[in-house]
């Protein structure tokens, strides 16, 4: 085992990164409604059903954002993980975004990351670096 998955369908753009063997590679593919038909299309690119066995673990984003999209890769990334007994590590979608804006944080200060919902609202976080 010598790689790593990560999957991210929380917008309606399908995010999938891969390490392998120390290398990083990530592709994005717009399914929106086709995520279902795509999911495994899109995985293959970067790796092959043939080569899951070789996965050390998996992540994957766990929302806020489209309750199906998200949903349907949390019974895949759950299912994979089973399968191939290896450990499963879920992030939320704010604070990927909050990890990536780090340094953005660090020099303006906390403040708000949120997502507004259709016919549901708003799903927000307050954000900040904490000295350690």
């Amino acid at each position: 085992m010598s790689c790593a998955l990560a999957l991210h369908s929380c917008s309606s753009t399908l995010g999938v990164a891969l390490l392998d063997r120390g290398q990083g590679r990530s592709a994005a593919f717009p399914l929106a409604r086709e995520l279902a038909n795509g999911l495994f299309d899109a995985i293959a690119e970067l790796l092959p059903a043939s080569r899951w066995r070789e996965l050390s673990w998996l992540a994957v984003a766990t929302g806020p954002g489209s309750f199906t999209g998200t949903r349907l890769t949390l019974v895949l990334a759950r299912t994979l993980a089973q399968q191939l007994q290896i450990p499963l590590y879920g992030y939320g979608s704010l604070r990927l975004i909050a990890e990536r804006r780090r340094l953005e944080l660090a020099s303006t200060g906390p403040h708000w990351i949120g997502q507004t919902l259709p016919r549901r609202g708003v799903v927000a976080g307050y954000y900040g670096v904490v000295a350690a």
